[in-house]
Order: C-alpha cells, then structure tokens, then sequence
C-alpha cells in the first residue's frame, strides 16, 4: 500500500542522515503506523490536529451538558481530554513495540 510504501521511504531517508526525521501531518494515522514510523527512525511525530479535535470536543460536550455553565469550566474539562491524548501518545510514541 502507499502507506508501507511511505514508512519504507522514511525508514531509507533516516538511515542516510543524522538529521531527526519528522512526520508531520500525522494526526488521524492508526496507531499501528504510527509504531511503523517509529521503529523506521521517524523521531518526532506531529499530532496537533488530534488535540485540537479532542479541545472541539470537549468543548462542544461541554455545551451540550450544560449551556449556562462558565465557559471556563468546559476548558477545564478539555484540557484533561487533552491530557489524557497527550499521555496515551507519550506511552505509545515512548515504547512504540
């Protein structure tokens, strides 16, 4: 697939150079190519697509459940959906295997 094809040519790419090699735009990848990367010696990965859809969400649940509530509490409750994405990627990008 064009996928495997992609990792493969990452994997080439950081086996010729010492310069860190960044996956940029890989919000929404599966996790299994997401570890793919990795252990191809991808060694910085961009997600920030993912926590500004886990903020969305957060923040429009937080209207849905209560409308007249302070907005700031809805932030609250977004920033840990954040930190609970933040942490599963750290674990997974820490021990991708």
């Amino acid at each position: 697939s064009d996928q495997i094809k992609g990792i493969e040519f990452l994997a080439a790419i950081a086996q010729k150079t010492r310069v860190p090699v960044v996956l940029h735009g890989a919000s929404r990848l599966p996790v299994s190519l997401l570890k793919q990367a990795i252990l191809s010696g991808v060694s910085k990965i961009n997600v920030h697509t993912d926590l500004l859809d886990a903020l969305k969400k957060s923040l429009l649940q937080g209207m849905k459940q209560d409308a007249a509530s302070d907005p700031l509490v809805w932030l609250a409750w977004a920033s840990k959906d954040i930190q609970v994405l933040v942490e599963e990627r750290i674990r997974l990008f820490a021990a991708p295997d």
